[in-house]
């Protein structure tokens, strides 16, 4: 009897081995979009295609959106030489995120008047700030929900960048 349970077990991992895929197999594809930042110039998904993309959905009246500002202004900082690009998403309208930038600045490339790239993308119903790490695959690699330590997000894009 313990025989075969030993050759279930052994068969079991056995066969199991060939269903298993790497971690980049098994990420999910990022939502193509395309918008204008605030100096109009066409910010597309696709486009960025072989770079390492932080994207970021926030708005005006969100505290923690706003409070992560600063430490996600001194990531792009950090890493501004590296192949990747800094892009941020929100519902606001045009002119009262310039307004507001100017209190706060906040130095990711911003695409306003956009709830159809937000809806497109999953997690908002669970709350703002929502950062993704893209791989220039084009491939979401991490989804952070809320204000988590910017550190957090920091080792996901180093171990996207290799580093």
């Amino acid at each position: 009897m313990s025989r075969y349970i030993i050759l279930i077990f052994v068969l079991a991992i056995h066969f199991n081995s060939f269903s298993q895929k790497t971690e980049q197999d098994t990420l999910k594809a990022a939502n193509d979009f395309s918008g204008k930042d605030l100096k109009d110039n066409l910010v597309k998904l696709s486009d960025l295609k072989g770079k390492t993309v932080l994207l970021n959905f926030w708005f005006i009246k969100c505290p923690p959106c706003v409070k992560e500002m600063p430490q996600l202004n001194k990531l792009k900082k950090k890493y501004r030489s590296k192949e990747i690009e800094f892009i941020s998403v929100t519902f606001e309208k045009k002119e009262d995120v310039k307004t507001f930038l100017k209190k706060n600045p906040f130095n990711f490339k911003i695409i306003t008047d956009s709830w159809e790239i937000i809806q497109s993308y999953e997690g908002m119903e669970m709350g703002f700030p929502v950062n993704y790490v893209i791989t220039p695959e084009g491939k979401i690699y991490k989804k952070f929900i809320g204000g988590v330590d910017v550190k957090i997000i920091e080792e996901a894009i180093k171990k996207v960048l290799g580093q």
